[in-house]
């Protein structure tokens, strides 16, 4: 550190002056961090120089030295609030400095007897200006020192410095030629790395993505072991992320290694991803990755994601982890900051049902906001709330819909809370009633994208009480619903499994290619092209199938399924015992129930009778009373197979068949007399039926 040297701090600058020196080239090592510090400049004056750093709003240097070095540090300013989002005002006149770009080197004299030369002159009052923004008055002092001024110390640097104008004038293809120009000029030059980035953010401005990761990728690799390169590998995935290819920059971002200084800034862009992708539990997990770095996230650049994350931790139940973001964010002093931070709190204290600051926040918003957008969500919210905290019924939410028919708004919002109600209290029929009513009469709403999670898991929690206690008109409510709210997010492989054996085979078209699990579609396609008919088309998909268990079990059904066909039915009553190591209820009951079915057909009555009895589901009782009544009727036990048949009388499925051999069991019982009741039912019920002639002739 030169002598005399005086120090001082006036607001948010640090100033040193150096009396009697002369500034040429830099001779500092820095290394701010962005969080705290700003910029860097440098002046030359009559009698020496100042070097001025500038901390970021917020923050106030502070400073040690010893008779080499100064150590420079930022503490905290206290918080002051200031409505309209400005700086705290200009630099002061007497503090104006200009930055300073060059290379290592010593204070010393410039030009012969210390005189300044002209070429310097002109260098730095480009500089000054740029400093001042007027970039085009800063471009012709570039100019001429490039034009007549070849041999001059400040040549290369000019060339960087006017690539800087053009870029700030946005004259984008002259800033890319010049860059292009000073790096072949001074391919080495510190400064080369720094250009390469500003070329890229051209390019970005541009949307031409691929010439901006050309660069990255370059960067990434010959400065692999450098800050460049560690930013470089960030800029290339963020790049990505920029033009929405999310997946792709997923890739990269979960790849940036945790010593690399952007990993804090990939996992926060990677979980703002997650949330993109309604996929809270992994957008939290990758938070909790930097979460203990969360200060180094600059709140101006990413506090929109850093409020995302903080109502995807609310939804996650951490409202520990989103009190800390929110307490981050809230340091700012920019309104818009503070009108989204409130936003992001009234959000959450909904979810976790705490209301006490949520009416303070939505007035101030809706008094003191600008942003209508910003207006509008808060009226929401603040009706959401309202109707949240009310006792909500089907006649209450009739009578909002009628006196906000004209207000899509409010009416679409009273229709998903009272979904959310009825979600919440595990009433999954209605919530699914009143989202598909919400999606019918709302289409262009909101809040179907809202409630596409509570659908999806409606959706789910409804096929496990179907599985659990199967029956014909859940799962045709299950479908309809699926169907009517696009929830094929869901786990369609159950819905489509459920389908299957429960023979509704031309509903599994429209479900069999939302199916995930290639295993589980290949084993249901396998088994509605059998159903259909098209055994080829249905081998082909079973012989892809890896032995995965549950999915072999319902290949062995479709293989079996094949071969009843074909009348092979050793061959399929063998795969249906197989199928039978199902851990599945619904399945293995229809397992049982196909091997009955089978062997009856084959003749085999009494083995057909011993499965059956192993048939407890109660979608399946009235096919397996019919079974049973036949193979007794088979047997010649006409007694037990009338009462059977009796039983069948009311079913739809089975009352025309049963009635006809309920009346010739009875008549080789020489029952006449109940053989013609059974015959006037039959007649009754099914005047055209094939089975009265024949009945005709053996009564006769």
């Amino acid at each position: 550190m030169p002598d005399n040297t005086s120090i001082k701090v006036a607001k948010n600058y640090f100033v040193a002056f150096f009396s009697g020196k002369k500034a040429k080239n830099e001779v500092f090592q820095y290394n701010f961090n962005d969080s705290f510090f700003d910029e860097f400049f440098v002046e030359n004056i009559d009698n020496g120089s100042r070097i001025i750093i500038k901390t970021k709003r917020g923050y106030v240097p502070a400073f040690k030295s010893d008779n080499k070095t100064i150590t420079i540090r930022a503490i905290l300013k206290p918080k002051k609030r200031v409505s309209n989002g400005r700086s705290y005002g200009k630099i002061p006149s007497n503090l104006i400095a200009v930055p300073f770009y060059s290379s290592p080197s010593i204070f010393k004299k410039s030009g012969q007897n210390g005189e300044v030369s002209y070429d310097e002159t002109l260098f730095f009052t480009g500089v000054k200006f740029f400093a001042n923004k007027n970039y085009t008055y800063a471009r012709q002092f570039f100019k001429e020192i490039i034009d007549k001024y070849k041999s001059s110390d400040f040549y290369v640097s000019s060339y960087f410095l006017l690539g800087d104008c053009y870029k700030n004038m946005n004259q984008n293809q002259k800033a890319l030629d010049t860059y292009k120009q000073a790096i072949a000029l001074s391919p080495k030059n510190d400064t080369v790395a720094q250009t390469l980035f500003s070329m890229a953010d051209i390019y970005k401005n541009m949307k031409f993505y691929f010439q901006a990761r050309s660069i990255y990728k370059s960067v990434a690799k010959d400065y692999a072991n450098t800050k460049w390169g560690e930013l470089a590998r960030y800029l290339l995935a963020k790049s990505y992320y920029d033009e929405k290819r999310f997946n792709k920059a997923l890739n990269l971002l979960l790849n940036i290694d945790k010593s690399n200084r952007y990993y804090s800034l990939g996992m926060l862009l990677a979980a703002e991803i997650f949330i993109k992708q309604k996929n809270d539990a992994k957008a939290v997990l990758a938070y909790y990755s930097m979460s203990n770095n969360l200060r180094s996230i600059d709140i101006s650049k990413y506090y929109r994601e850093l409020i995302d994350v903080a109502e995807a931790l609310c939804r996650f139940n951490d409202y520990k982890g989103a009190k800390e973001i929110f307490s981050y964010v809230g340091e700012s002093d920019y309104t818009v900051i503070l009108e989204n931070l409130y936003i992001g709190q009234m959000k959450c204290d909904i979810d976790r049902g705490d209301y006490g600051d949520l009416n303070k926040k939505a007035d101030y918003l809706i008094k003191n906001s600008k942003n209508k957008k910003i207006v509008k969500e808060a009226k929401k919210l603040l009706d959401e709330e309202k109707l949240e905290q009310g006792n909500i019924g089907k006649d209450a939410i009739n009578r909002i819909l009628n006196k906000y028919a004209n207000d899509p708004e409010i009416a679409s919002l009273a229709l998903y809370v009272f979904a959310k109600k009825n979600y919440r209290d595990n009433n999954y029929e209605e919530a699914a009633n009143y989202l598909l009513k919400l999606k019918k009469l709302y289409p262009a709403s909101i809040y179907n994208k809202k409630a596409e999670p509570m659908a999806i898991n409606s959706i789910n929690r409804l096929l496990n009480d179907f599985y659990l206690y199967p029956d014909k008109e859940k799962l045709d409510f299950i479908y309809d619903k699926t169907v009517g709210l696009n929830a094929y997010k869901a786990d369609m492989c159950r819905l489509c499994l459920a389908l299957s054996v429960m023979r509704e085979i031309d509903r599994m078209k429209d479900i069999l290619p939302y199916i995930k699990n290639k295993n589980c579609k290949g084993a249901l396609y396998a088994k509605y092209y059998i159903e259909k008919g098209e055994d080829k088309k249905a081998i082909e998909f079973s012989g892809n199938i890896e032995s995965e268990k549950p999915y072999i079990y319902y290949v062995d059904i479709a293989i079996g399924d094949i071969n009843y066909f074909k009348g092979s039915y050793d061959k399929a009553v063998e795969f249906y015992k197989q199928a039978l190591g199902v851990d599945n209820k619904l399945v293995k009951n229809y397992a049982y129930l196909r091997i009955a079915d089978t062997l009856y057909t084959d003749k085999k009555y009494v083995d057909s009778m011993s499965y059956l009895k192993h048939v407890k589901i109660k979608a399946y009782q009235n096919k397996a009373e019919y079974l049973k009544a036949m193979d007794f009727y088979n047997i010649g036990r006409y007694e037990a197979a009338i009462k059977l048949f009796k039983g069948l009388s009311n079913s739809l499925k089975y009352q025309e068949r049963a009635l006809f051999y309920a009346a010739v069991s009875s008549i080789k019982l020489n029952k006449e007399k109940n053989a013609e009741k059974y015959f006037k039912k039959l007649k009754n019920a099914y005047p055209n039926s094939e089975y009265i002639k024949a009945l005709k002739a053996l009564l006769q």
